[in-house]
């Protein structure tokens, strides 16, 4: 249970264990600043596209929702949309989307054998919602696009991705440090997984195309062997796999000129 203060009575989120972070805490900050009174939501911990979940996990949610009035349901990602369409589809449903795993995207044809299952499900628990909470116009289009719906730019709520607090304006030496050999030269950062659904691979060779007072930089924890291989006919890149800590995250970004 998460309660912050809202002009709202209660809200439920069903949000999904692998994306409890940041970007859904500011999301009820910003809530929390717009208004006073009480707001109540509820995470289910629900972190496999699988569809199976426990028999004592639907008897949690049931328990939670007994007599309960809402006057809204908040589905993260596509697993809490469906669960929340599920157990409450009589109050008005309102998408955060995070990720953008639309049909046709490396990801897609990856892990779960039911992921099919699980987006035919999802667009149908999509035709019921109020609006979607997502990241820009764009990304809302491909979205809309890939639930079979034509495209609302009025159900739409661009909330960017950020971190709570002030802008970073400050410049940073951070990579430069680290790889001192790439001299003066301007840097290109990619930062995340280093991983074939996210087609580093490809962006690894294109390096080749780069003009000498370029560095492109790929900061990420995992390289797989796809990205390792590729590797092999790639112009001038750095890998950095050295994590920093939180605190100075925003040196990373900072330390390139775009990203």
């Amino acid at each position: 249970m998460y309660n912050v203060n809202s002009p709202m009575k209660r809200v439920t989120v069903f949000q999904p264990l692998d994306n409890i972070g940041n970007q859904l805490k500011l999301l009820l900050w910003k809530i929390k600043e717009w208004g006073q009174a009480g707001i109540k939501t509820f995470w289910s911990y629900f972190n496999s596209p699988s569809l199976v979940i426990s028999s004592s996990f639907r008897n949690a949610i049931r328990r939670h929702l007994a007599g309960q009035q809402y006057d809204c349901v908040i589905g993260v990602e596509e697993e809490g949309l469906i669960l929340a369409h599920h157990y409450l589809p009589n109050v008005p449903l309102v998408y955060y989307s995070l990720e953008l795993y639309y049909e046709g995207h490396p990801f897609f044809f990856q892990g779960d054998p039911k992921r099919k299952q699980l987006k035919n499900l999802a667009r149908k628990a999509f035709n019921s919602i109020k609006f979607v909470i997502i990241q820009d116009h764009d990304r809302a289009e491909v979205l809309f696009w890939d639930m079979h719906q034509p495209y609302d730019p009025w159900k739409v709520l661009p909330f960017p991705v950020s971190y709570i607090g002030k802008a970073h304006l400050r410049r940073s030496n951070l990579l430069r440090q680290k790889f001192p050999e790439m001299g003066e030269r301007k840097i290109l950062l990619q930062s995340g997984q280093i991983i074939w659904a996210r087609r580093s691979p490809e962006l690894i060779r294109s390096t080749r195309r780069c003009p000498p007072d370029l560095a492109v930089v790929f900061h990420g924890r995992k390289i797989d062997s796809e990205s390792m291989e590729a590797l092999k006919e790639s112009g001038t890149c750095w890998i950095n796999q050295d994590l920093v800590p939180f605190e100075t995250l925003a040196d990373v970004p900072a330390s390139a000129i775009s990203g």
